[in-house]
């Protein structure tokens, strides 16, 4: 009988739980459940355990995802108290049921992967580059978050020249912009001086005004002054100005002369003036001097005897015309041979060897010949010996030099003209030696 009762006992204890829980309950041992954090994200963490009792050791084991790896655990009680992790992934169980979670991080060579297509998407963001302020503030944005990376995260930046390329373009957008309402600026300046000069009236406030625009348009650029709306009206305004000008033109001097044409003083002058005529009086000469022109008037010696005063003025303006001087006469002329004998064919040249007095104010000669079937000579005084007489015999000519001065004083020289000697079998003939030949035959051996 008893040993069916103990037999009955030793069944019932092994019936009881595994906890090595007793039927008190005070002395039982007590398992606390181990439990994974539904949260956790970019890998897993398992435990060898799900259950343990306290003072128990409990494995940690971490699952990375692609591209991450663990950065820690995190063991937290009921209380949400921190139980220390080891570096193996170990704790000790306390006495309370615990949290596992845990934290992924990605790795370095995809955390620059993904702080690159961050700014790659930056920058695709730009888009077409305008001159505004949302295109500016995209590509300061991309800048900014490329200027951030490290140098291994920048090497991965596959379309940084599209973001230094925006860049360069909005500064040239921007450049351009500016230029623009510079110009627009400036132009908008003289647009006001000009439509400042109203009415134009022959006054000095109205000439300053003009002046004041037309400086103010000449200084613009090229660029600037195709912005000037009313233009036309500043050259209308200066034309009109103009035509309400008027000047004095006053000739003075020209002694021994007599001005013609127009009068020696002219006023009110908008355009040209009549052209003075001052000719000299018989006996008188204008010496030679440069044509000279003074505010747009002209002084000019036409010739010897004749000055002439023309042009438009462009302000009051004196002249002084030259006086005529006195000629002095030519008395007489030396030419450096009186006669002179030329082959036909041949060619000499007269000179004056001197004038008398030797102060004649006119110290030129014409040339002339009598009898140019003979000898000519032209203005330089070259004598050319054209033929000799018939039959072999000599010819003459007079060559007169005349003084240009108009008192009429000449001097001669008488040409004569030989024939030319006609060489036959080298035997030296003259025209006139074939008189002498037999029956008037020449003979040769």
């Amino acid at each position: 009988m008893g040993g069916v009762v103990y037999s009955i006992l030793f069944l019932l204890l092994l019936a009881l739980p595994l906890t090595g829980c007793k039927t008190s309950s005070d002395d039982a041992p007590t398992y606390y459940s181990v439990t994974i954090a539904s949260t956790i994200s970019n890998g897993s963490v398992t435990a060898n355990k799900t259950s343990a009792l306290a003072g128990d050791t409990v494995k940690l084991t971490a699952t990375p995802a692609d591209g991450y790896e663990l950065s820690s655990y995190s063991v937290t009680d009921a209380n949400t108290n921190a139980i220390t992790v080891t570096e193996e992934g170990t704790f000790t169980m306390p006495e309370s049921n615990v949290t596992v979670s845990a934290t992924f991080k990605e790795t370095e060579e995809t955390a620059n992967q993904t702080a690159a297509d961050a700014v790659i998407a930056k920058i695709k963001a730009i888009g077409t580059v305008a001159y505004t302020s949302d295109s500016k503030a995209l590509i300061d944005a991309a800048r900014e978050a490329y200027d951030a990376l490290t140098d291994a995260q920048k090497e991965l930046v596959t379309n940084y020249s599209t973001l230094t390329a925006a860049e360069s373009t909005y500064s040239t957008l921007k450049t351009e912009a500016d230029t623009e309402t510079a110009n627009q600026a400036a132009a908008a300046d003289v647009i006001e001086k000009i439509n400042a000069i109203g009415t134009v009236a022959y006054t000095d406030a109205c000439k300053e005004k003009i002046d004041d625009a037309r400086t103010a348009y000449d200084a613009l650029t090229e660029a600037q002054q195709v912005l000037v709306t009313n233009y036309d009206t500043l050259t209308e305004a200066e034309s009109t100005y103009e035509s309400l000008i008027t000047y004095t033109v006053t000739l003075t001097g020209g002694a021994n002369a007599t001005a013609s044409g127009g009068a020696t003083t002219q006023s009110d002058l908008s355009g040209a003036m009549t052209t003075v005529t001052y000719t000299a009086s018989n006996g008188y000469y204008f010496a030679d001097f440069t044509a000279t022109t003074t505010n747009g008037i002209t002084l000019t010696r036409t010739s010897s005897s004749v000055v002439t005063v023309s042009g438009t003025p462009t302000t009051d303006t004196s002249i002084t015309v030259p006086d005529a001087a006195q000629i002095v006469p030519v008395t007489g002329i030396t030419l450096n041979k009186t006669s002179t004998t030329i082959t036909a064919g041949s060619t000499e040249t007269l000179s004056v060897s001197a004038y008398e007095p030797g102060n004649a104010t006119f110290q030129t000669v014409t040339w002339s010949s009598d009898n140019t079937d003979v000898a000519t000579v032209d203005t330089t005084g070259l004598v050319t010996a054209v033929a000799a007489g018939e039959n072999g015999s000599n010819a003459s000519a007079t060559i007169t030099a005349t003084a240009t001065d108009g008192s009429g004083i000449t001097a001669t020289c008488t040409v004569t003209v030989t024939p030319a000697s006609v060489d036959v079998n080298n035997r030296g003939f003259t025209a006139s030696s074939w008189e002498n030949c037999i029956g008037g035959n020449l003979i040769t051996e």
